[in-house]
């Protein structure tokens, strides 16, 4: 699963259909594929990226892991990137709270 906070909004879960937390519901879990962009300028992403067990259809989420990672865009379009890094603990226990948040249905731990 992974989490997303912007220049232009709060922490949300960057979830594909809405209806699960997984960053991926398809055949291709192992393949981190996120092509993130923007059309405008001064605006930052970051992303907490966390890996885990899941069971989709009994909705248990046990995190293992987390990266963190983004990217800046200033005035003249220049990017610069944020390097993925371990996640620390602030950023993990907040991304997990988001996504207790928005899928409450789901036990995440």
């Amino acid at each position: 699963m992974q989490t997303v906070t912007s220049s232009t909004h709060a922490p949300k879960t960057d979830a594909a259909d809405g209806k699960s937390p997984l960053y991926d519901d398809k055949d291709t879990h192992a393949h981190f594929y996120d092509r993130p962009s923007t059309t405008g300028s001064n605006y930052g992403a970051n992303f907490v990226t966390i890996v885990g067990t899941a069971d989709p259809k009994n909705h248990p989420f046990h995190a293992k892991e987390a990266m963190s990672w983004g990217y800046n865009v200033d005035g003249q379009g220049n990017v610069r990137g944020i390097a993925p890094h371990v996640a620390n603990q602030g950023q993990v226990r907040g991304a997990l709270e988001v996504v207790k948040h928005e899928y409450p249905a789901w036990k995440i731990d």
